[in-house]
């Protein structure tokens, strides 16, 4: 199935439009001031997928493209990103790549880890599509994991985090 989660910024929240296969789902709403005020850094994509990943990518709702990966590498832990922005993703090694084209991800402790997006700006919403086989949506499935934190120099500082998976944080998509 191809998803695609469309963030779309208010005034103190992002009403989030979910899409399977050109299909609108549903649409949820979490708060999410700190992604426009506070330091950006992405931690994971597809952590605890259980199915096999064929691309992902994030872009501005501008049309600026933040990264992308489609997963062609076959081989080793980095993926290239294809937008050109040289925001290379390292993929943990309990995900397998596939014989032709992507990755298959256990359920279980396998992701991408991402850079750090401090230099991309929120404001005005951001859309993340990804391709993927999903054998389950469980409740530690995270299609994608934000973590902001407030002080950029203070590694210890407060987290906030979304993901789309089952929780009860108040930040956290439900499916």
């Amino acid at each position: 199935h191809k998803w695609k989660f469309v963030f779309a910024k208010g005034s103190s929240y992002y009403s989030v439009h979910i899409y399977r296969d050109g299909a609108h789902l549903e649409t949820k709403t979490i708060a999410l001031n700190n992604l426009v005020n506070g330091d950006r850094d992405v931690n994971y994509i597809l952590d605890g997928l259980d199915g096999n990943a064929y691309s992902y990518k994030m872009y501005l709702s501008s049309g600026s493209y933040v990264f992308g990966y489609d997963f062609t590498e076959g081989q080793g832990l980095n993926l290239t990103d294809t937008t050109g922005n040289g925001r290379t993703g390292v993929l943990n090694s309990k995900a397998e790549w596939l014989t032709e084209k992507g990755l298959a991800f256990n359920g279980k402790n396998g992701y991408v880890s991402l850079p750090r997006l401090d230099d991309v700006m929120f404001s005005n919403g951001f859309i993340i599509e990804f391709e993927a086989k999903l054998n389950t949506i469980n409740q530690t499935s995270k299609f994608f994991d934000f973590a902001m934190s407030y002080d950029s120099g203070d590694t210890s500082a407060g987290k906030s985090s979304i993901n789309a998976g089952t929780s009860a944080n108040t930040n956290k998509l439900d499916f």
